[in-house]
């Protein structure tokens, strides 16, 4: 009989001395056998958990890829709809794809000698509570348009076919006095629109608009 026992599994450990006898042999054997088989069966369950989980992302990443084509495809027909309603035509339109505490619309690329009027449509996603200001650079100066912040906002210019006309248009919500908007730069020196938030960031799926009437 073993004088010893290994320490975790407790396997006959014999003396020089000890007789060896055949039953303890085979209780070491059935005991390294079960070790061995649990061993097996948590590598084929923990196999089995990644794979699953690793399907589930799959399965999430193709869900969220879908959603996100039937969005695109609502935002179009949104987009078509109000066109062809209201008679104007779409010059850009920023979709933000992540977030970001801090939006730049593109103002420079505007050909403002080919509009009467050109609308800016800002429909941030936000978290709940958060609003944002905006500003408009023209290059050396960056007034800001919003006397406070705005949780949307709607820009109406009126260059009247002439980018060198001096800038006039309405802002809405307006502040404490009023919403009209005089500037004595130019449309042409428009550079770009600032957007920032006030607490948090514009969401993914965000929405930036520049509509052109003639």
């Amino acid at each position: 009989m073993a004088t010893n026992h290994t320490t975790n599994y407790q396997l006959n450990q014999w003396e020089a001395t000890d007789q060896v006898l055949r039953t303890e042999f085979n209780a070491d054997n059935a005991k390294l056998d079960a070790a061995l088989k649990a061993n097996a069966d948590a590598i084929s369950a923990e196999t089995a958990a990644r794979e699953a989980l690793a399907a589930q992302k799959a399965d999430l990443s193709a869900a969220e890829a879908l959603s996100q084509t039937v969005a695109q495809k609502a935002d179009r027909t949104e987009v078509d709809a109000l066109a062809a309603k209201a008679g104007v035509q779409l010059i850009r339109r920023d979709i933000l794809n992540e977030s970001a505490g801090t939006y730049y619309l593109n103002l420079s690329d505007v050909d403002w000698d080919q509009w009467a009027v050109v609308t800016v449509r800002l429909k941030p996603v936000l978290t709940a509570g958060d609003e944002f200001r905006f500003y408009l650079h023209l290059g050396s100066t960056s007034p800001q348009i919003t006397d406070n912040p705005v949780s949307q906002a709607v820009l109406i210019f009126h260059p009247y076919f002439d980018g060198n006309a001096r800038i006039m248009g309405f802002y809405f919500p307006g502040g404490y006095e009023g919403n009209g908007l005089v500037l004595d730069e130019s449309y042409a020196q428009m550079e770009s629109l600032e957007l920032g938030a006030e607490d948090g960031s514009f969401q993914p799926g965000s929405v930036f608009e520049l509509w052109g009437t003639k």
